[in-house]
Parts: structure tokens; C-alpha cells; sequence
């Protein structure tokens, strides 16, 4: 069960469903399936015929692309029923696994594919150590340069953690494949072999695995590193083997770059996600590398291309989105082939099927430099580099005060420099594909200024003790929470630039857009007045409790999970925009599926602090819900309960059982019709 409640005015953003924006990748054709899709690879005839081979939940489609606008299906071959499937081809063979049931191992002869095809379902007895086990299922599958056949995750290791690879020669014959070894140190997810080094995905372990396998029968770990997410789901290495590339599969993962130029000493040395999907759960799949370019699926993003010629500055330089669903989860695109000869891509679309697409593969354009003090020399270490333009783009000075950044399209820029201790810097820059352009920038510190700041109570005109206080800086667009104390006086130290300034105390409303540059004055004082108002912007103190085992109230900038009806949230992603703050209450906000921070064994409480009203009128409650359960439409025992009590009496106001699938409107309640004494203290 998922419930978020925001009271007081409070509402949210429910979904964002609009396709990305594409870039430098123009449609060529899409072509459905029948069932749910999962992978997809290329083959090319010795015709020189180039054809698309797509899997489903149900089967392994192969479509002739002679017409690459009209895609024309040749075979489909059934099998047992499996979300996953993975083909690689070798020699006029095609080789298919499957992460379920018991097919084994796919092999699909090649040599008459336009007039009939064979296949079979390779399903040995292998040895492995002191085990003798039928292969049913493996994960994935990889064949290198050399004819050997590397099957990830396969069930003939008894212990999960044991399933690194079998190895299979399919030179001699690549209708009968032959086991020649395995690896089982640790669990592999995915597999990619060149000049006989491994690089294995382990994903379970979080880190990318490297062997040397020049001995099929003795491969020997060479050395590892962890992922930036800890689920190395894949990984694609350069042309020349001093790099390889990562995706972690969670919800705002990266593609993460490695030097393993010295593979005693690997580095991290720079991470990509796609920005306009930021903070949205949007989960990477496979990367792949391709001249300098790293064509990766990333489920509901679709299609994205990065600039990888510079590893360590890794910039977005194409996109097609293959989804118009909502951002996060696992829908969307689920493979990428960009190795054909004619340079189409092609994607498979879990709900779409294949997509043939026409890349415009251009290099980035770079910026680079070094930002210092103007007074002192050193470098400044945070600064913040944008290039204004209607790509979003990200750079930052590291310690030494050297940046690196970029852009898909050439022309002049304004490049911003901004840091909350300097005033900022805006140039001129042009910029150029392939050509790294350097700017070095010389920064001024703010002035600081000691600020006092109180809180009165309008009326009265006494301090009041124990407010909040927002203040946001308008330059960098960052925010800090301050803390009054008993005296209702905050000492501060500002800079000689303008701030936004919220106030609030539970008892008080909020006092909002108060505009205040030190330079001006060095005093400020807020005045609130008495009512009782929650945005939840600042945390008033409001209670949880329950049994519940997971899935408990909490408050929080909201994480979008996605249902399983696959185009309806069952947690928003983001508060409102007229909204105050960005924060509501939640029941579990840990992002990933619908059900993996929900409502679980038990019951969870959230109680507001005591409000005592004095008014003269009869008070209004108003809140705005979003509830959400996956037994909606039928019996369920899932109920959220909106009540009032002052500890002695105690009412229920409002109730709901089914999806809201959307913020309600504000709801109103008039608490006269209830009989509870408002003389006292009550809780909502």
C-alpha cells in the first residue's frame, strides 16, 4: 500500500509523461511484436543482408532489413516463457538464453535463414567441479572474437553465488558446442570477452569482475572494482582496452567510466546520467561502445548517446525516447545494437518492439579550465559551470580547481561560473565538435556581513521563541534550514548578495518571499501571525508510530515509483511548484518498484502536534491525499484513515480504500460537525 498526505494547502506533481526531447537520432521504422520485448541484436548475412533479431517473453524474432523502413519477419522461433532473453551470433548461428524455464541453450542455424531454418535446444549434462547438472537457464551470453561462447549466470552451479560462466568452444562444430570451462568466483549478470580478458558484471556483489580466460579451463582473476551503485549490471570496454564502461541497474544510476590502463590500479574517472530525467528513478540498462560513442538503453529515456572519445568527460551527444510512459521503473528500452555495417541502431522497447534508428554521430563539444581566487591565486574547489543553452549540461571544479564539461551542439555560449562564497562570472565561449576549448576564470569573494535576524509575533510584537527559518540564496539557488532559540534572535553571517526568506512556527503561518540583501541593512525582523499552517517545508515535529515492518511514514522530496499498470505512479515524483518547499509525508520513499517500500504487516501512524485554537470562527481542516494500493477495485484490507482526536474523543473525518491514482483536490472539512471540545488541545 503507498499513501502520501500532505496537509495544508499542500499538492504534488503526479506524473511526467512526455517523451524526451530526441537528439541527433531520426526514426527509420518500429515494428511490433506480439508479446512483451526484451533484448535485441544484429546479424549480417554473407549476402551482406543486414538483419535484426529481437526476443519476447515468448520468443526469438529475426527480421530481414533490406528495407530497413519495412522490417520483414523471416523467423520466429518459440520458446519457454521468460522475461529475459539474451542472443549473441558466431559462424552462421544464432545463440539464444533464457533466465527461466528449462530451454537451455537456443542455437539456430543461419545458413538458409530466407528459406527454412533448424534449431534445437542444446540442453547438456555438464560438469562443473564435482557437480553434474542439465543446463536449463542462464542469464546472458557473450561470444568473443575467437568462437567461445561465455554463458553468465547459468543454473548448472548449484549455489547462486557460484555462477560466474561456462565456457563453450563452438569452432568445430557450432551446432554441437563444446564445454571447455567455468568460472566460479562469484555470480555474473553479464559477460564481455576480448584478447582473452573477462570482464564479468557481478552483480550481486556490486563491482565489475576482471579475469584473464586464455586458459578456458583455468580462468584466473586478475582484479575488481565496485560500481558507483553497487549493481553492475553490465559493462562495454574502448576499442583499445584502457577504459571499459558500467551500468548499475537502480533507479538514478550511471554509466560509470574506469582507466584500467594499469589494471593493478583502476579509477573511476567520470559518471553520466541523462540530467532532464535527474532524480527521477530513470534506471540504465546496457551500454555499448561504439568509435567513441556509447550507445546505451535506459529503460524509460529510450535510446542515449554519449560522447565517450574522452572518458573522463563524458557528454550527451544523442537520444530517441522509445517510451512515452512515465520516468522511472522498468519499462521502456531494454537493448541497444548499434554495430551494423549501414550504422542504424536498433532498440527493442518492452512495450513498443523494435525500433530501427539513423544515429548522427558527432563529437561533443568540450570546455575545460582552471578557476582560481583573483586575490589569492589558489584554486576554488565547487564551482558550478554552466553553459546556458537548451541542453542541460553540468560541470564542477574538483580540488585542484579544474573543470570539464560540454555540449552537443557548436556556436557561442554564455558560460556561468557560480560558487556561494564568490560573486559570479559569466564569458563568451565558443564552442567547436572535437575541439577541447579551455577557459580558465578568475573569481572575487563575497564581503561577509554579521546579520541579525528576529521573529515576532505580529500582534504583540514579542519575540517568539523556537521558529525556522529558510534562506535561500538567489544565486546559487541553494537553501539552508536555520533554528531560532529561546530568545527568538538568529546571529548570522551573510554575504553582500540578494536571499529569499522563509519563516514559520507551528502555531504561526508561514511568512514567504521576503527579500533581504545585507548591504542594505543589517537588521531584520519577521513578523508571524497565529494559525496553523503546513507545508511541511519545515519539520514541526509531527509523530509516527505503528507496527508496520516497512513502508512508515517519513518526510521527504518524494521519489516516483511506477505501478504495475506501467503507466501510473503509485508514489508522485515531485511536489507542486506553487507549492512551498518540495517535501511531503510518505509511507516509504526508498524509489525501485511500487512494492518494495510499501505498507507491509502492520499499521503506521502519523500524528500532527497539539493545536489549540482560539478563534472566532469554526476551524477548516485542509489536506490533500494521493493513496494508492495494488488490491484496488476489489476486497482489501488497505484503508487510510484521516481522524481527530484530543486524546478522550476521537473522530473519523475522512477515509479511503481505492486508488486515487492523483493528488485530490484540497479537501475542506469543517470540524464544527464533529463534537469534539476545541477548547482543547487536539491532533490531527
Amino acid at each position: 500500500m503507498r499513501i502520501v498526505l500532505g496537509f495544508i494547502f499542500l499538492a504534488f506533481v503526479c506524473f511526467n509523461i512526455k517523451a524526451q526531447e530526441n537528439l541527433n537520432i531520426d526514426l527509420v521504422s518500429t515494428t511490433s511484436i506480439l508479446e512483451t520485448g526484451n533484448d535485441v541484436w544484429g546479424y549480417v548475412s554473407p549476402e551482406g543482408i543486414e538483419y535484426a533479431i529481437i526476443g519476447s517473453v515468448d520468443a526469438t524474432y529475426i527480421y530481414n532489413l533490406s528495407d530497413p523502413a519495412n522490417p520483414r519477419q523471416v523467423v520466429r522461433v518459440e520458446g519457454t516463457y521468460s522475461t529475459w532473453r539474451d542472443m549473441k551470433t558466431w559462424n552462421e548461428h544464432l545463440y539464444v538464453t533464457t533466465d527461466a524455464g528449462g530451454d537451455g541453450l537456443l542455437i539456430v542455424d543461419l545458413t538458409t535463414l530466407e528459406d527454412s531454418i533448424r534449431h534445437k535446444f542444446w540442453r547438456p549434462d555438464l560438469t562443473v567441479g564435482t557437480e553434474i547438472s542439465r543446463l536449463r537457464q542462464a542469464h546472458n551470453i557473450y561470444i568473443d572474437e575467437n568462437g567461445y561462447a561465455y554463458l553468465a549466470g547459468p543454473n548448472v552451479m548449484s549455489s547462486r553465488d557460484d555462477r560466474g560462466a561456462i565456457i563453450l568452444d563452438l569452432n568445430e562444430d557450432p551446432w554441437n558446442p563444446v564445454h571447455v570451462g567455468s568460472q566460479t568466483r562469484a555470480y555474473a549478470h553479464d559477460l564481455f570477452v576480448r584478447n582473452n580478458i573477462m570482464y564479468a558484471s557481478e552483480l550481486y556483489e556490486g563491482e565489475l569482475g576482471i579475469y584473464d580466460v586464455t586458459d578456458k579451463a583455468n580462468p584466473v582473476f586478475i582484479n575488481s572494482t565496485p560500481t558507483s551503485f553497487d549493481f553492475t549490471h553490465n559493462a562495454w570496454p574502448s576499442d583499445d582496452g584502457n577504459y571499459v564502461f558500467t551500468t548499475d541497474e537502480r533507479g538514478n544510476a550511471y554509466v560509470d567510466a574506469f582507466d584500467i590502463s594499469d589494471i593493478n590500479d583502476i579509477k573511476l574517472i567520470d559518471s553520466y546520467r541523462p540530467l532532464e530525467t535527474e532524480g527521477r528513478g530513470v534506471i540504465p540498462h546496457n551500454a555499448h561502445y561504439h568509435n567513441g560513442f556509447l550507445v546505451t538503453s535506459w529503460y524509460t529515456d529510450g535510446i542515449v548517446v554519449v560522447d565517450a572519445n574522452k572518458p573522463d568527460n563524458l557528454i550527451k551527444v544523442g537520444s530517441y525516447d522509445t517510451y512515452s510512459g512515465p520516468d522511472g521503473g522498468f519499462e521502456g528500452c531494454w537493448g541497444a545494437y548499434p554495430f551494423l555495417p549501414s550504422g542504424l541502431i536498433l532498440a527493442s522497447d518492452r512495450s513498443n518492439g523494435l525500433f530501427v534508428l539513423q544515429p548522427k554521430y558527432e563529437r561533443a563539444c568540450y570546455l575545460e579550465g582552471l578557476v582560481t581566487d583573483i586575490e589569492t591565486g589558489l584554486p576554488i574547489n565547487g564551482v558550478t559551470v554552466e553553459i546556458i543553452a537548451d541542453q542541460l549540461n553540468d560541470g564542477e571544479t574538483d580540488a585542484t580547481g579544474n573543470y570539464k564539461s560540454g555540449i552537443a551542439t557548436d556556436g557561442l555560449y554564455t558560460v556561468r561560473y557560480s560558487h556561494p562564497d564568490y560573486i559570479p562570472e559569466e564569458l563568451k565561449v565558443t564552442l567547436e565538435h572535437g575541439v577541447v576549448t579551455i577557459q580558465d576564470v578568475e573569481m572575487t569573494a563575497y564581503t561577509e556581513i554579521p546579520v541579525e535576524l528576529s521573529i515576532v509575533d505580529g500582534v504583540t510584537q514579542q519575540n517568539i521563541a523556537g521558529g525556522q527559518v529558510i534562506i535561500l540564496d538567489l544565486d546559487q539557488l541553494t537553501s539552508e534550514v536555520f533554528m531560532v532559540d529561546s530568545t527568538g534572535i538568529l546571529n548570522l553571517v551573510m554575504q553582500n548578495k540578494d536571499y529569499e526568506i522563509v519563516a514559520g512556527k507551528w502555531g504561526y503561518r508561514y511568512k514567504t518571499n521576503i527579500l533581504y540583501n545585507p548591504e542594505d541593512k543589517a537588521t531584520l525582523v519577521i513578523e508571524l501571525y497565529e494559525g496553523y499552517e503546513d507545508d511541511f517545508v519545515f519539520d514541526y515535529g509531527w509523530t509516527v508510530s505503528g507496527d508496520a515492518t516497512k513502508g512508515v511514514w517519513e518526510r521527504g522530496i518524494p521519489i516516483g515509483t511506477v505501478g504495475p499498470e506501467g503507466n501510473l505512479y503509485a508514489n508522485p515524483n515531485r511536489d507542486l511548484e506553487e507549492d512551498l518547499g518540495s517535501q511531503c509525508y510518505q509511507t516509504g520513499n526508498g524509489g525501485g518498484t511500487a512494492g518494495e517500500d510499501d505498507v507491509d504487516d502492520g499499521i503506521t501512524i502519523l500524528t500532527s502536534p497539539e493545536i489549540l485554537y482560539t478563534g472566532p470562527y469554526s476551524p477548516t481542516l485542509e489536506y490533500s491525499v494521493w493513496f494508492y494500493t495494488a488490491s484496488s477495485g476489489g476486497p482489501t484490507n488497505d484503508t487510510l484513515f484521516v481522524k481527530i482526536t484530543n486524546g478522550i474523543q476521537t473522530y473519523i473525518i475522512d477515509q479511503y480504500f481505492e486508488n486515487t491514482f492523483n493528488w485530490t483536490e484540497p479537501i475542506q472539512i469543517r470540524l464544527e460537525d464533529y463534537p469534539l471540545n476545541y477548547d482543547q488541545p487536539f491532533r490531527v
